[in-house]
């Protein structure tokens, strides 16, 4: 699980930013309600986590590759 934690750290923050602007782009549009930040929360939560998981797998296989190329 260690090893994965640097990677859900990184898709969190992926999360914040990402809502961050969300909410940015809607209060500028005029459409900002509270009753879809729940919604766009859980949707956000689930990409951030299956970011984290695609950057692990990429940096795990990039790291096979340069091994096997040395």
């Amino acid at each position: 699980m260690k090893k994965y934690r640097r990677w859900i750290i990184e898709g969190m923050i992926f999360v914040i930013i990402m809502i961050s602007f969300s909410i940015v782009l809607d209060i500028v549009n005029h459409d900002f309600r509270w009753d879809n930040m729940l919604k766009r929360t859980v949707v956000w939560l689930i990409g951030g986590v299956v970011y984290s998981f695609v950057m692990y797998f990429a940096y795990k296989i990039s790291l096979n590759k340069l091994k096997n190329d040395s």
